[in-house]
């Protein structure tokens, strides 16, 4: 059967006369059935995987997330090659046929052959940012999907229209919040009929409204001065 092995599609047509053959005299076959765990997460690779025919599905250990699915003239573990541990395990969706190229040779083809490496280093970092992408989505997803804590919701704060700055201010203070409705009267021009009587204020807007009023107070007590010491001295 390795005589059958493709050497037609990348990256093994960038392999010379020599290497190709190398590489066909060192393939074995190995024949996995369904469910069955090909690679271990934690454990060592000793072959690349190519798959003939079947599926097969890359999980974590927990089995809560799947990361990819290979079918025919698929690979993997290339990364556990290189790296020399299995991320995750590698499992048989139904019987499974694959060539198995070991690692001595792998290697061998991969530092003697620089575009049959560029083609993994490559593969690998772009499976990389992919699988950095799903995971970005898939956190966003969940954030999207948790259930707010029904603890979070407070009654909405009401307060007549003609409470005070500085009572309104202390209101919201004490009862530590950082806005209220403002329950406009009946002949407000901005209640219509299509509006809810409501108003808003928030701590913010009080914190400027303070801060204005104690400005204008402060122009006045400087205008009430100034016309005192003027009288003074005209007298």
């Amino acid at each position: 059967m390795p005589d059958k092995f493709n050497m037609s599609s990348p990256p093994f047509d960038r392999l010379s006369d020599s290497q190709q053959t190398e590489l066909r005299s060192a393939l074995d076959v190995a024949y996995y059935r369904d469910k069955d765990t090909i690679l271990k997460a934690g454990s060592h690779a000793d072959h690349l995987h190519i798959i003939i025919k079947g599926s097969v599905e890359e999980r974590d250990s927990e089995q809560k997330e799947v990361y990819a699915h290979y079918t025919y003239d698929d690979m993997f573990d290339v990364r556990a090659i290189l790296s020399e541990t299995v991320k995750h395990d590698y499992v048989a969706l139904e019987d499974t046929l694959v060539y198995l190229l070991p690692k001595d040779v792998f290697l061998s083809l991969y530092h003697s052959n620089g575009q049959f490496a560029a083609y993994f280093d490559t593969s690998l970092a772009t499976r990389q940012q992919l699988i950095e992408e799903a995971q970005k989505q898939q956190n966003l997803g969940e954030f999207i999907l948790t259930k707010v804590d029904e603890d979070i919701y407070h009654p909405p704060l009401i307060l007549p229209a003609d409470m005070p700055i500085t009572t309104v201010t202390e209101t919201l203070l004490s009862q530590g919040v950082d806005a209220a409705l403002i329950e406009l009267t009946s002949d407000d021009p901005r209640v219509t009929k299509n509006a809810t009587p409501y108003g808003i204020v928030t701590r913010t807007n009080m914190l400027h409204a303070r801060g204005a009023r104690q400005a204008r107070q402060r122009h006045r007590d400087w205008q009430d001065c100034h016309l005192s010491c003027a009288s003074s001295g005209e007298a």
